[in-house]
């Protein structure tokens, strides 16, 4: 549904009201009333499914959804003015029994979200498996039960408050998705990822203030368990993936398979644990070495290096005195992908057919 802003009231809202209880799909655009009439949400659309709030902006607070059947999908965007989410949203008894999929999307004025009850509601999102929460700046206080079945969990342009609240109630995570969070230093992601036992995916961009993802392969080993997927991206201050130096090696993370960074312009080190297939290292201007430990990234299958041109020939391998890019050990590569790699002058110790091997350098 959607209106010309001359006409937005509740009255033109409330006529709309549909008698068809087979409804699937409900979106709600630009309407210019301040609440929403009743039967917004009303229980009786026991099909409703699919549930779109955009840009009603004059709204102060949320029609009552939590109370519809079957809703899987609710996406809330660009209501402006709506400060608290609560009870309002929620309704009495159990709420959400159904929900697997809620977005919060540019909610400019959003401060307050928090199902704390006092028993005046039951559980609330019990199914919910994906959690979107995007530019919400002014959000500060998140105040929920746990959410046992959350598995996907995506956070941009928030401040870390919103992050490590969620992630202390959500244990079940294993994709998490991370951008723009104002204020996440390296001590308070540390207390993020604490809470991310079984996390497998881990994609951060644009979070500056970080400069080591863990304190050490140690630490990473005991808490990361379960990482099987890392990317990093933007992440100008990030100087290496561990703080402590004598620790790479990289035996504790033997889960991790595939490793992105792009464009961490002061990162200068990478470690690279034996159980890494896939490895890729773009555009970061000041990295100098790459590291395995003495298996020697016998499990790599592909490898892609571009615009590292501080990079050492002699720092990709197993040994400090290798002065090869790839070594006999690596038996398994198919992809090499180099591209403004200064100082690489030979590929050598290289006991694979070509014909198995798709090679780019430029």
């Amino acid at each position: 549904m959607q209106w010309r802003h001359e006409t937005l009231n509740k009255d033109v809202l409330y006529e709309l009201k549909s008698d068809n209880d087979s409804l699937k799909k409900l979106e709600i655009v630009s309407y210019g009333g301040t609440e929403f009439p009743d039967w917004v949400g009303n229980p009786s659309f026991h099909w409703l499914t699919h549930v779109t709030i955009y840009g009603c902006e004059e709204c102060t607070f949320l029609p009552r959804l939590g109370q519809l059947p079957s809703l899987k999908e609710l996406r809330i965007e660009c209501t402006w003015n709506v400060k608290v989410v609560g009870l309002e949203l929620l309704g009495p008894g159990d709420a959400f029994l159904s929900l697997e999929i809620l977005r919060f999307s540019c909610m400019l004025g959003w401060e307050v979200w928090s199902t704390n009850n006092s028993g005046v509601v039951g559980a609330a999102f019990p199914c919910l498996e994906e959690l979107f929460i995007q530019f919400c700046p002014k959000l500060v206080e998140v105040s929920l039960e746990a959410l046992p079945s959350l598995r996907v969990l995506k956070v941009i342009g928030c401040g870390h408050g919103v992050l490590s609240s969620l992630v202390h109630i959500a244990s079940s995570v294993t994709k998490l998705e991370i951008s723009l969070i104002k204020g996440l230093s390296d001590e308070l992601w540390r207390g993020v990822i604490k809470n991310l036992v079984k996390v497998e995916e881990i994609r951060m961009i644009d979070c500056d203030e970080i400069r080591y993802l863990w304190e050490s392969e140690a630490e990473a080993g005991k808490v990361l368990v379960n990482l099987r997927e890392l990317e990093v991206r933007n992440c100008s201050n990030l100087v290496s993936l561990g703080e402590k130096e004598e620790d790479y090696g990289g035996s504790n993370l033997t889960s991790l398979r595939t490793s992105r960074v792009f464009n961490c312009k002061s990162l200068e080190h990478c470690s690279c644990p034996d159980s890494i297939e896939s490895l890729t290292i773009w555009g970061c201007d000041s990295i100098t070495s790459v590291s395995f430990p003495t298996g020697g990234g016998q499990k790599l299958k592909s490898v892609t290096i571009r615009d590292c041109k501080k990079l050492l020939e002699k720092d990709l391998g197993i040994e400090e005195k290798t002065r090869v890019l790839i070594n006999s050990s690596m038996q398994m590569l198919q992809s090499i992908d180099i591209e403004s790699w200064q100082n690489l002058k030979s590929i050598t110790e290289l006991n694979l057919s070509m014909r198995d091997m798709q090679t780019i350098i430029a």
